[in-house]
This record gives structure tokens, sequence and C-alpha cells, in this order.
């Protein structure tokens, strides 16, 4: 997996359309509840 570091401007829909990866699957495996990504987290974007 490879990790992305939150960045001003980013959105789930960012970071989902940069990988190719579907937004439901960053959540699922940041176990994250809600659509909204804090500045400087970084997140685990799981294999496309």
């Amino acid at each position: 997996a490879r990790v992305h570091t939150v960045v001003k401007g980013d959105s789930l829909w960012v970071i989902s359309k940069k990988y190719n990866v579907p937004i439901d699957a960053i959540k699922a495996a940041n176990a994250m509840t809600k659509d909204t990504v804090v500045l400087g987290t970084k997140l685990q974007i799981p294999a496309n």
C-alpha cells in the first residue's frame, strides 16, 4: 500500500482520482467513518 499525506486542497474525491482507488476503499483501509480528511493525516492507499 502507498501512503498519502493530506495537503491543503485535498479531499477524498481528489485523493481517489489521484490514485484511481474508490473512496470507499480508502475509507475502509483507514477505518474512516466520515468523508472529511484532516490536514497532515497520513492515509493508507490500498492497491487498486
